[in-house]
């Protein structure tokens, strides 16, 4: 075990269950996703020195550029950004700085670098 004073905080990343349940290839474990714990603390990286927590035992792929899933021993994970239509949903707005979409349209919505449109 190595400690590290610089394990990353960032839950911007962290995909949820309704994420998950927009993409139809994640649909069907999307329930398996924990919700976010806001409360809880980051503490943990685990490493390639724990490698049997890194094995694959069940995968869903998508489309090109979706994001995937991966069942490893500690659960399901998914992999990939998970922006919908082109744009991350701020969990609050504080601000009244407007970003420009793709499509051209004023947004308070920050634009996702990789585009995916979901389509019903």
């Amino acid at each position: 075990m190595i400690e590290c004073n610089a394990i990353p905080n960032n839950r911007d990343e962290i995909p949820t269950p309704e994420s998950a349940g927009f993409h139809p290839h994640l649909r069907g474990i999307a329930h398996k996703i924990p919700n976010m714990d806001m409360e809880a603390d980051i503490l943990l990286l685990i490493g390639r020195d724990a490698p049997p927590l890194h094995k694959v035992h069940e995968s869903r792929n998508g489309p090109r550029d979706a994001p995937w899933a991966q069942r490893l021993d500690l659960g399901w994970v998914v992999i990939g950004n998970a922006c919908l239509n082109g744009a991350h949903r701020p969990s609050e707005i504080a601000t009244f700085k407007t970003h420009l979409l793709d499509n051209g349209r004023p947004s308070f919505m920050e634009p996702c670098p990789s585009l995916l449109y979901v389509k019903n």
